[in-house]
């Protein structure tokens, strides 16, 4: 009978016929393996239909799916998506930092334009002082209806178009100190950021901790001692109007 070894794939034809369902020994591998009729094996097995010819591309018959059907998905998609979607996220960062740095300069460039806007309105004050026994103006509406200072944009804050407050009505030059408030603007004009403008000329910004609902907590928390003294009172009056 002829047998064959199922590791090695050597072929035994000529083993005598008691050698049938014996555990042998691969005279090639050396692995142990039981000796089966492969003739008789054959014989029993149905015939084999030669299958059709694989192409790549071209017809089939009905039923015969071609060779490497179904498709393979490809990766290459998946690829390009993911990088793709990670150039995207990273652009989105990246423009939200540039904007980000684009508003806090626009914001620091409207802070500088709302200090130059003071200290235009603050030297417009000491000449109309200078003009009218250094008194004060009533308003800052003295000022452009006397030609002291015409433009209208001076007199509004830059980030928030809205008009500054004025502080110096009833005071005199000189006899308010250097640390007395004369224009200010609300806590919410700038974020958390206020200028005020000084009876000597100065104009300071001021760091705040919160916004405030109004100039009289804003000035009392900035400056202590404003309610100490006769100009102080004078102001924080103004400041209720």
């Amino acid at each position: 009978m002829k047998s064959i070894c199922p590791h090695c794939k050597q072929e035994y034809p000529e083993l005598p016929d008691e050698y049938q369902g014996m555990t042998l020994e691969c005279s090639v591998c050396k692995q142990q393996f039981v000796c089966e009729n492969l003739q008789a094996a054959q014989q029993l097995q149905p015939q084999m239909v030669q299958p059709y010819p694989q192409q790549q591309y071209g017809s089939y018959p009905p039923g015969v799916p071609p060779v490497g059907y179904p498709p393979k998905k490809s990766n290459v998609l998946t690829i390009v998506l993911i990088i793709v979607g990670s150039v995207l996220a990273l652009f989105g960062i990246v423009f939200v930092f540039i904007f980000s740095a684009l508003g806090d300069a626009r914001e620091r460039a409207r802070r500088s334009s709302c200090i130059s806007n003071m200290k235009q309105i603050g030297s417009a004050i000491m000449m109309y002082a200078c003009d009218n026994r250094e008194k004060f103006p009533a308003d800052l509406h003295a000022l452009k209806k006397n030609e002291y200072l015409t433009d209208e944009y001076v007199y509004a804050c830059p980030s928030s178009k809205k008009k500054y407050i004025y502080l110096g009505k009833g005071l005199i030059n000189g006899a308010a100190g250097g640390e007395t408030p004369i224009l200010i603007e609300y806590s919410d004009y700038h974020d958390k950021y206020v200028n005020i403008l000084y009876a000597d000329g100065s104009v300071r910004g001021h760091n705040l901790s919160r916004n405030y609902s109004s100039c009289t907590d804003l000035l009392t928390d900035l400056i202590p001692g404003l309610a100490g003294t006769k100009e102080g009172r004078t102001v924080l009056e103004n400041a209720r109007l």
